[in-house]
């Protein structure tokens, strides 16, 4: 969905970064081995995570006293002092009740011995979760079973007390690192890294440094820039493979996990909020993605499920939204129903026949070519295929075209997603915001300007 044409080469000047940069590589390497501390997870990407030393006597209650203290959190405890009853206000539930976890072998597994036998220096990460088992919590360990934690505290190394050197290999996770406040730390990005304006400005400036293609990226322009922490997609294969090269040379990275959801978005958010440093902003960009979501849905309120059909392109052939993305989630939150919730791919190809027999009411097309004006709308639609033609969504006037940075909008599943939402909620059911306010009328098509349209939105980008 983010094509890359450009091949970046090694050339003698790069080589010589390199060698320049060898004493800085690795300064950080071993951050991954210092972590230690205590996640608190109330549920619903509420969480908080206190770097603290687990001292060897110390049991899981007291740990979880210490933390509490440090947050100023209200902690009360059964009579015994073997279970919690609340946290902060957020009491323990029948079916999520207070539960201590702890990282083995890469992931969250539950304590079973009581919290008060329990030795925390037997860890190096543990949790206390609002849960009914470990697939309730926040993963412990980004995507390539890495712990994420403790490479950053509000922007600076906790190794060197300088501020982190970021590269983005995805523009997504660009604009990640941007809504957690990270935005000066970049100091290297992929070439299709291009929002918000500030980046391609620092891009331009020289700020930041192109270091290859989305699929692409190029390991010595990454070294050269002696990076704390590189951040990868590990639904790009060259990404795993590039985070394994990269941490065999000293240099530190997080693998975000791919998109197969909503839930995995807000996963990615965190984790990266978390490895900078940022967990409050975290938290917030999260919460406000959410607020914005319960705004657009109370007013589209229970109107029928619509069928939507949405499409990479307009040939014989386009690719589309399976069950598991975040686009079908989207969809499905405002009324719609995707044609092809069916297919368990996330991004499946499918023939315009196999379009046709579901016979869409409204289809939302990303073109790759701009669209701005309402010929060149005309000019598209004229020409689609006969059988794009022979559809409800044709004959009725409803198929909407995003392009440009509207189309990047849909194309990327980051912190924009309350922007995506609001838009394909007027598209879908365009009269329930037109009762609230009848001057809130969306185009058939959006590209550059796509946010004068949008009066539902919490702030993100900070």
């Amino acid at each position: 969905m983010e094509p890359t044409k450009v091949k970046l080469t090694a050339s003698i000047i790069i080589a010589v970064l390199i060698i320049a940069a060898l004493p800085f590589i690795g300064t950080t390497s071993m951050a991954e081995d210092d972590k230690e501390g205590l996640v608190i997870d109330f549920g619903y990407w509420d969480i908080t995570w206190t770097e603290t030393p687990l001292q060897d006597g110390m049991n899981g209650i007291e740990l979880l006293e210490e933390v509490c203290s440090i947050n100023n959190y209200e902690l009360i405890l059964s009579s015994d002092r073997s279970k919690v009853i609340s946290i902060n206000g957020q009491e323990s539930l029948p079916d999520r009740p207070w539960t201590l976890f702890a990282l083995q072998e890469k992931q969250w597994v539950k304590v079973e011995a009581s919290p008060l036998e329990v030795n925390v220096s037997d860890y190096t990460l543990l949790a206390w979760g609002r849960a009914s088992d470990s697939e309730d919590l926040i993963p412990g360990v980004d995507a390539t079973g890495f712990e994420y934690y403790g490479y950053g505290r509000n922007g600076a190394s906790t190794v060197t007390g300088n501020q982190l050197r970021i590269v983005s290999l995805s523009p997504t996770i660009t604009e990640m690192i941007v809504a957690a406040g990270g935005a000066e730390l970049l100091v290297g990005t992929d070439l299709y890294s291009n929002y918000p304006d500030e980046i391609v400005e620092r891009q331009n400036s020289g700020d930041i440094e192109i270091v290859g293609g989305y699929t692409d990226p190029n390991y010595e322009k990454i070294v050269g820039l002696a990076p704390d922490l590189v951040f990868c997609d590990k639904g790009v294969g060259s990404h795993t493979h590039m985070a394994d090269k990269l941490r065999k040379s000293g240099i530190n990275c997080v693998v975000l996990y791919d998109t197969t959801g909503m839930d995995m978005v807000y996963n990615n958010l965190w984790i990266v909020s978390s490895a900078l440093g940022y967990n409050e902003t975290g938290n917030k960009v999260i919460s406000y993605i959410n607020n914005t979501i319960d705004a657009v849905t109370g007013i589209v309120g229970n109107e029928p499920d619509r069928k939507t059909f949405i499409s990479l392109s307009t040939n014989n052939a386009p690719y589309t939204s399976g069950k598991s993305t975040y686009i079908s989630d989207i969809i499905s939150m405002v009324g719609g129903k995707n044609v092809f919730d069916d297919q368990s791919q996330t991004w499946v190809q499918v023939g315009i026949e196999a379009m046709h027999s579901k016979q869409p009411e409204v289809i939302i097309l990303i073109s790759e070519t701009y669209v701005g004006t309402q010929e060149e709308y005309d000019r598209i639609i004229s020409g689609l295929n006969d059988i794009w033609k022979d559809t409800p969504a044709y004959k009725n006037g409803e198929i909407y075209i995003f392009s440009g940075k509207a189309g990047d909008l849909l194309s990327r599943s980051g912190p924009r997603l309350g922007e995506a939402t609001e838009l394909i909620a007027k598209i879908i059911h365009p009269d329930q915001f037109i009762k609230k306010n009848s001057q809130d009328v969306v185009p058939k098509f959006f590209g550059d300007d796509y946010k004068q349209f949008l009066k539902y939105q919490y702030e993100v980008f900070i």
